[in-house]
């Protein structure tokens, strides 16, 4: 069974209306960036780069850590490792 979550993240306008620019960090400290329709994303302020989140599939979680890897919602299947604190 697949479980959903939502990442903590930065959410900014995209280049077209059904979209927006996010970007956050990984679990080890380094970038992550995609362009996402706006059904996957929740944000408080359209027009404006703000903290926001956007919905993941969790894929496995070590409970030794605060680490989780999750399914980036793009359509080439990205993985990326998170802290779970930047889960909800």
């Amino acid at each position: 069974m697949n479980k959903f979550l939502l990442l903590r993240c930065s959410v900014g306008p995209g280049q077209f209306r059904h979209e927006f620019a996010v970007s956050g960090s990984t679990a080890d400290g380094k970038g992550f960036f995609g362009i996402l329709p706006k059904d996957l994303v929740e944000t408080d302020d359209e027009a404006e780069t703000t903290t926001g989140w956007i919905q993941v599939e969790e894929i496995g979680r070590n409970e030794n850590t605060d680490q989780v890897l999750v399914k980036f919602p793009r359509p080439d299947a990205v993985f990326i490792t998170v802290r779970a604190k930047d889960l909800r």
